[in-house]
């Protein structure tokens, strides 16, 4: 047993997660990924992540994701006191009270210079969601709201991005959902029965958002058999900040971002690194809201991001633009409703640098991190790759 357990210890190493702190990523070398710890079936490990390159440590568990937010110095960091994460009391709209508590809006009469931006200030687009009451109402009220602003609804603009990613013969191996919210994307991604992705990459930067994606999958997921020769995919969780990703450059094929956009506080940040993760030919779908439907609802303006609750874009033209100024091509901004703007986009053939391409050492097919039935090679732990089953 002694021998087994250090067997499942050796690390995997991931072809596509890099420390995302590194400022070389098409370089960088490749996380070494350990799961601590005897796995099995319904075990809860813990996963730690290791850059060769920086020294930096990134934790995670097999019940919950990795985390490539918060680096470590040492995988055994001293416990630190909860922060709070709501901002303090501000003037509100009369508006239904789910939207009112969950908009922070400004007040007439607030100081755009009066509070400094760091890592510890609440910015609303960014930390609204790490409200686990909202992550919780997300797909109870909340997202079914968007209907309003033209948004087509789950299952159709899942068709859209299917139809999108598979088509231009590029690949579909790798996918990754940015800003992944409750996963509603994630799991029509991971769960279309045609099985045309190996590996979906659920990521946000709300830890609550996350705990939520990984419910709804694995109750969505079930029990459900696995159709001879159509495995479901590889499914990982990752908290990661869309300016900064922890992607190595050229590894992904697809990325999808729903209703996300105007949720980042760094828009061309988040643009330019995913452009610079895609594979050429590589596709990008997101859809998003128009600045009308914001002033419409809630009253929002532009201002200050200590204050501001969402990003507003004018029109099409500015996110067309805005798309392309990330470096990528052929670039398709369609409006459905009043606000609603759909994004399409591929990355050039020759944009940007290319990946390393990855040794053997590298690609080490070392078991690690599994919270699933012995039976089933297909992970439902939402972590890197199985472990073989008992003997």
């Amino acid at each position: 047993m002694a021998i087994l357990s250090q067997t499942w210890r050796r690390p995997y190493i991931d072809p596509i997660l890099v420390d995302p702190n590194v400022l070389e990523k098409s370089t960088a070398p490749p996380l070494s990924i350990t799961t601590e710890g005897y796995l099995r079936t319904g075990s809860v490990n813990r996963i730690v992540a290791q850059s060769p390159d920086s020294g930096n440590y990134y934790l995670g568990t097999t019940a919950t994701y990795l985390d490539m937010v918060d680096s470590k110095m040492t995988p055994t960091p001293p416990p630190t006191p909860p922060r709070a994460f709501f901002a303090p009391p501000v003037r509100r709209p009369n508006l239904p009270r789910w939207l009112s508590a969950a908009l922070m809006l400004p007040s007439e009469d607030a100081d755009p210079k009066a509070v400094a931006v760091s890592d510890d200030t609440y910015i609303p687009m960014r930390d609204l969601f790490t409200n686990p009451a909202v992550s919780f109402a997300y797909e109870r009220g909340w997202r079914q709201g968007f209907k309003a602003a033209g948004f087509p609804g789950p299952d159709l603009e899942y068709c859209m991005v299917k139809d999108f990613f598979q088509g231009g013969g590029g690949g579909t191996s790798v996918v990754v959902d940015m800003s992944c919210g409750s996963g509603l994307m994630t799991r029509r991604l991971a769960l279309d029965s045609d099985r045309y992705i190996s590996r979906v990459v659920a990521a946000d930067f709300s830890d609550s958002m996350l705990k939520e994606t990984r419910r709804r999958y694995e109750r969505s997921r079930g029990d459900r058999p696995t159709e001879e020769g159509k495995e479901y995919p590889r499914v990982d969780l990752v908290r990661a900040d869309v300016a900064r990703l922890p992607f190595r450059t050229g590894t992904v094929d697809c990325v999808h971002a729903g209703a996300a956009m105007h949720c980042w506080p760094d828009v061309k940040g988040g643009l330019a690194e995913i452009h610079r993760s895609l594979k050429p030919g590589g596709r990008y779908f997101a859809s998003t809201f128009l600045a009308p439907y914001f002033r419409t609802v809630a009253g929002t303006r532009q201002g200050d991001l200590t204050t501001q609750s969402f990003q507003l874009f004018e029109s099409s033209e500015v996110l067309r633009v805005m798309v392309e100024e990330a470096g990528f091509k052929d670039v398709e901004v369609t409006i459905e409703g009043k606000a609603c703007a759909i994004i399409r986009a591929v990355k050039g053939e020759g944009g940007g640098e290319e990946a390393r391409d990855m040794t053997d050492t590298d690609m080490m097919n070392t078991p690690n991190t599994s919270n699933t039935s012995n039976t089933s090679n297909t992970p439902s732990s939402l972590s890197p790759p199985n472990p073989p089953p008992f003997q």
